[in-house]
């Protein structure tokens, strides 16, 4: 007689409200034995490129701001070169770490990075990808994280061009993924997860 005891999966948990303790507590005052934050996109003197700020804010269905989400970005440095950490990419910027983290502030919602302002890949002679920034939105009562790409209102000949627009030129939303220049060298990119102006999400 087999008298196994079949366990019942565990039930499937949004993220939070332990994310911040887990991958950014010093941004919420809890003190660690690590000496920072996860978040090593760290602009370096030596970095080349334009220096640039982005910020934004996410928004639900209600376009209520939702002020306790993450956010990460993945974006090439200024010659349009990942950095692998698999393969060494000699064209690469070497002061320059293409990965970044941070959450929204608790009382205002408004995410920021510090960071360059990308350059395009060449995919081919004829292909190529405008200057853009991916991110990666996580937050309590999303099961899984959302990604989404941000490009620059100020290089719509480039846009244009890119490979990715091209395959989405017909949606009536594609101005989701458009960030607004507020000031010189910054620029707002919201994300809103439902509703009229819902952003465009990417399946990675």
């Amino acid at each position: 007689m087999n008298n196994t005891k079949i366990l019942k999966q565990t039930p499937s948990q949004t993220a939070g409200p332990y994310l911040h303790i887990g991958c950014i507590p010093h941004q919420i005052g809890i003190n660690s034995s690590y000496s920072k934050d996860l978040n090593n996109l760290v602009l370096a003197n030596e970095t080349k490129g334009s220096r640039i700020e982005i910020c934004g804010k996410i928004y639900d269905g209600n376009h209520d701001v939702i002020k306790d989400a993450l956010v990460e970005i993945w974006q090439v440095d200024s010659n349009g070169h990942y950095k692998s950490r698999v393969h060494n990419n000699s064209n690469s910027d070497p002061n320059f770490n293409n990965w970044g983290r941070t959450s929204c502030d608790l009382e205002t919602g408004l995410w920021q990075f510090h960071t360059i302002k990308p350059g395009i890949i060449k995919l081919t002679t004829r292909k190529i990808l405008a200057p853009h920034i991916w991110l990666w939105v996580v937050a309590r009562g999303i099961n899984k994280g959302l990604f989404t790409c941000m490009y620059f209102c100020d290089e719509k000949n480039l846009n244009i061009l890119d490979c990715n627009l091209k395959k989405i030129s017909n949606s009536t939303n594609i101005n989701s993924l458009i960030a607004d220049k507020v000031e010189d060298h910054k620029y707002r990119f919201n994300i809103y997860l439902q509703g009229d102006k819902e952003t465009i999400f990417f399946d990675i």
